[in-house]
């Protein structure tokens, strides 16, 4: 395990103020900079580690400034954070002390002492201040003045937090509520302090790792897509073969000002590496901030950042963009209901199924800084409210980059609330239930994804071999960075297969463009959505665990449906599926293929209820349409018993329609028997196939 961020001191401590459960404390004496405290000499700050303490100074002559590094306190557990330090140089009117939960100048809270023998606190949620204790006098002559030591203690417990200076009780104040994960020192303007130690003594922190998550090392893409400025929001197609992702600061590339982003992708060689790295063009990539946030299984459709306008400017939000004849469209406004984020920065994932949308957001309903939230595609194209994925997946602190795989169960997403390696780690949690706010306990995914720096942009190809990620530190070419690691049994995602193919005009056999919906056969809902282009066809991805039918639609025809059994799936899977609309034309004939009976039987099954409701729903639209249902047998027993099933079966059906509306007159049924095969009878393959209603347009 890689060393922790302090050294471990004292676990189950009991403090006499007050108790914890189950505590740990942790002691850091500033003999090295393991722990990668704030160091250098940058923009008015300085700060060094020797000889055993730590000195820092604030040259800015207006404002204040902090001095921390990544620690995990939660305010809504009980803790105390205690710290030597003096003053050395600067005026002794201002404060100096401990900053902890710094997130942000508007998300934060400090306890801060002067020379002149004050103290005061003050803790700034949401933008605005939460709470502040104006500076009080330390009439006792307690707190020191410049050159001498002081040691100041902040003790929270459930019935407030109280504030010691050299070991004396200062102030007992309300506890302070804050989101952030840094703490350290704060400084106000032209100060100098030497800190001796810091000691933290917070609720016992427990990970747990996920078991075989990885197989060898993380590996960097190298040179054709990484640089020495910013990669990052990889989204890896479901067949592995193309990576999109962001670059942002890079003034050989990014076609707008320097600190602009712009989205590109890279080809996977047949040698196993990247071809160079491309940059999309107009109408994705203009002069303002272009990044991708999630592609869609087949690329055909793609969430963008921001909100195009339509004088090329940008605004924020995200947008929602399709890819036609290989050229992709200007990308429209996706609007979520009720939608609002009071944090700088925000996350989102389409699912691959195109129905839910996750969010990272803070706002009231967040159990602290950013949380994931769901919401759900309405009828009219616009997405629900956005509802709290709960208290398993979402801390005090913040999550954010979430990222839902090919099964549409597993979700990775990275959190500096959950117990990690050191900054932001990635975590991987189950959905237990289709309500997508129950999920299961998150379980870290171990020390060769996650490390002591910032991991996070996770994500998976379909197959479940790899996952990419942005990561810094030692590996990095410069600042973040693309990886690849071979993934183990432990993180991967439930088995799949990724269908694809095209969809064809049934009568001419021309590729046509249509739109394609997957379901569940045993209730008709509704699973997924995707489109298939004239050049790219579609993809779509069927998790293991269900009987699926899937057709497509286009105005003008009527759908060919087809069906998948994955029950039993066993392993991953490539399907080349190839889906077909007949005109709405006299004398076309398509076969009622999710239509079930049991064996030798003509009672409709439940699973044929969705075809046969797309049917009812044709006829209504087309007033005119007038069809012929015929049964059809293969030639397994007597001729006049599967003639007799046959007109059953089409009966069954005629019943099924004209109860729902549909006019009798329009729906004739007929059966055939067994006369009129439409492959030979000397296989199971093709008897199954002779064993079918058709439906004729008249």
């Amino acid at each position: 395990m890689k060393k922790r961020m302090f050294r471990l001191f004292l676990i189950a401590l009991t403090i006499p103020t007050f108790t914890y459960s189950q505590s740990e404390t942790l002691f850091e004496d500033f003999n090295n900079n393991d722990n990668k405290w704030d160091v250098g000499d940058k923009d008015g700050k300085k700060s060094r580690i020797e000889g055993g303490y730590y000195y820092i100074e604030n040259n800015d002559e207006e404002y204040a400034d902090r001095f921390v590094r990544e620690l995990r306190v939660d305010a809504n557990e009980n803790y105390t954070i205690e710290a030597k330090m003096k003053q050395v140089g600067g005026p002794t009117n201002y404060g100096y002390g401990i900053m902890l939960g710094f997130y942000t100048w508007d998300d934060y809270a400090r306890v801060m002492i002067a020379g002149s023998g004050h103290i005061s606190a003050r803790s700034k949620y949401m933008k605005k201040v939460e709470y502040e204790l104006e500076w009080q006098k330390d009439e006792n002559g307690i707190i020191k003045g410049t050159g001498e030591w002081n040691t100041l203690k902040i003790e929270k417990s459930s019935s407030g937090t109280r504030l010691y200076v050299n070991d004396e009780l200062m102030q007992e104040i309300p506890n302070m509520k804050y989101v952030g994960y840094k703490l350290g020192f704060m400084l106000n303007a032209g100060q100098s302090v030497v800190v001796d130690w810091i000691k933290v003594t917070r609720k016992k922190q427990t990970m747990t790792v996920a078991q075989d998550a990885t197989k060898g090392e993380l590996e960097n893409l190298g040179p054709n897509i990484n640089s020495k400025h910013i990669e990052k929001s990889p989204n890896i197609s479901a067949d592995g073969k193309t990576l999109y992702f962001t670059i942002s600061d890079n003034p050989e590339k990014n076609i707008g000002d320097q600190g602009k982003s712009d989205v590109a992708f890279s080809k996977l060689q047949a040698d196993g590496t990247w071809g160079p790295m491309q940059i999309l063009g107009e109408p994705i990539n203009n002069a303002s901030h272009n990044y991708i946030v999630s592609i869609s299984p087949d690329e055909n459709s793609a969430l963008f950042g921001n909100v195009y306008k339509d004088d090329g400017t940008m605004t924020s939000g995200i947008s929602y963009g399709v890819k036609r004849n290989g050229q992709w469209q200007r990308p429209k406004k996706v609007t979520v209901k009720n939608y609002k984020n009071d944090n700088e920065y925000s996350d989102y994932w389409l699912a691959p199924d195109g129905l839910k949308l996750i969010s990272a957001c803070e706002n009231s309903k967040s159990y602290g800084e950013k949380d994931l939230f769901v919401s759900f595609l309405q009828d009219d194209g616009t997405w629900s409210e956005p509802e709290n994925m709960g208290p398993n997946v979402n801390t005090w602190a913040g999550e954010f980059t979430p990222y839902i795989a090919a099964d549409g169960v597993t979700m990775f997403f990275s959190s500096y609330g959950h117990e990690g390696y050191g900054s932001a780690d990635v975590f991987m949690s189950k959905r237990l239930d289709e309500t997508w706010t129950n999920w299961s306990k998150p379980v870290n995914c171990g020390p060769v994804i996650n490390s002591p720096n910032w991991d996070a942009y996770f994500r998976i190809d379909a197959q479940g071999m790899y996952g990419y990620m942005v990561s810094t530190g030692d590996k990095s070419l410069g600042e973040e960075d693309i990886f690849r690691i071979k993934l183990g049994e432990g993180v991967k995602p439930e088995l799949l297969n990724l269908i694809s193919g095209k969809v064809y005009n049934a009568k001419t056999n021309e590729v046509i463009e249509a739109a394609i919906e997957y379901e569940d056969l045993s209730d008709g809902k509704k699973l997924g959505i995707a489109y298939s282009t004239e050049d790219n066809g579609f993809k779509i991805i069927l998790p293991k665990g269900k009987r699926y039918g899937f057709l497509a639609s286009a105005e003008g025809f009527i759908s060919v449906s087809n069906n998948l059994d994955l029950t039993e799936l066993k392993e991953y899977g490539e399907k080349e599926v190839n889906l077909y609309l007949v005109p709405i034309e006299s004398g076309q004939t398509l076969t009622l293929n999710n239509l079930f009976f049991d064996s030798r039987m003509a009672v409709i099954k439940k699973e044929s209820f969705s075809e046969l409701n797309r049917l009812v729903k044709i006829m209504k639209e087309n007033p005119d349409l007038n069809i012929e249902i015929g049964g059809h047998t293969d030639n397994v027993g007597d001729e006049d018993y599967n003639m007799d099933l046959s007109n059953r079966r089409a009966k069954a059906v005629y019943d099924y329609l004209v109860g729902r509306g549909v006019d009798k007159d329009r729906v004739t049924p007929k059966g055939y028997g067994e006369a009129k095969p439409i492959e030979k009878n000397d296989t199971p393959e093709g008897k199954q196939k002779n064993r079918r209603v058709e439906l004729t347009i008249k």
